[in-house]
């Protein structure tokens, strides 16, 4: 999922969520840095940065300054971004909650601004769905992460389930890796509530693509608990009926949010 991306937007913002998208692209596959901090001091001053081709970096910068948004969370998204040189490892849930908060809720903000809110009331539930969002993915994409040397589930939760990285490469399913994942499940389902409430606040068509966005990671939370989170057999998606399903309930309204 891609929660506001460029088709998403109805008028000449489209070119700025692209120039952020692009930004945070970029920042996944980053390109080996010294020093994280001086990087980001760069980002703060719209230089040229090392970890990025020079046209991104000046793209988003751009955009920044024509829709009068906040570059210094480009700046955060920079530093936290050192994280993601492969091999990717978390010891513990804190350090990989401030890495999403770090990049993927900045970015998040940064779009949330594009629409038009700005104020401090929107930040946290903001950095909540940013959160429920990438930890959906990641645990959609957990097969394709693996195979990168890229691990986003704690390890202090692995060693508490007795969960070895040779099983998650070889697919071993067992009740164990099971239970692992159910509770990276219900950390997401958290956020997911955590953030509902901005299918009321918000109105108009970032009401609506915040809602889609909001479901559709439910349904897939709901797909990978129906399959007892087996996400080696065959990729976690969404069926035509379930998206036909999702669509007519956007469509009459009746959600949560009601």
């Amino acid at each position: 999922m891609r929660p506001f991306s460029p088709d998403d937007w109805p008028d000449a913002r489209r070119e700025a969520s692209a120039a952020l998208w692009a930004f945070y692209d970029a920042l996944d596959a980053p390109r080996s840095i010294t020093d994280a901090h001086d990087e980001a001091a760069r980002c703060r001053d719209q230089k040229d940065l090392a970890i990025m081709p020079a046209h991104i970096a000046q793209r988003a910068y751009a955009a920044c300054q024509r829709h009068e948004l906040d570059g210094t969370l480009l700046a955060a998204q920079v530093r936290a971004a050192a994280s993601m040189v492969s091999p990717v490892r978390f010891a513990k849930a804190g350090p990989l909650l401030a890495y999403v908060e770090a990049r993927c809720g900045a970015h998040a903000l940064l779009l949330m601004q594009l629409t038009g809110k700005r104020e401090q009331f929107w930040v946290e539930r903001t950095q909540e769905f940013a959160k429920a969002v990438f930890l959906t993915n990641r645990l959609c994409s957990l097969v394709a992460d693996v195979a990168k040397d890229r691990l986003f589930l704690p390890q202090s939760e692995m060693a508490q389930f007795g969960i070895a990285e040779a099983q998650l490469k070889a697919g071993q399913q067992s009740e164990s890796l099971r239970r692992l994942l159910w509770k990276q499940a219900v950390r997401v389902r958290d956020a997911y509530s955590a953030c509902q409430r901005l299918g009321l606040d918000l109105t108009g068509w970032p009401r609506r693509t915040f809602k889609r966005y909001w479901m559709e990671g439910l349904y897939l939370l709901s797909v990978l608990e129906k399959r007892q989170f087996d996400v080696w057999t065959q990729p976690v998606a969404l069926s035509p009926a379930m998206r036909l399903q999702l669509r007519w309930q956007l469509l009459v309204g009746k959600t949560s949010f009601r």
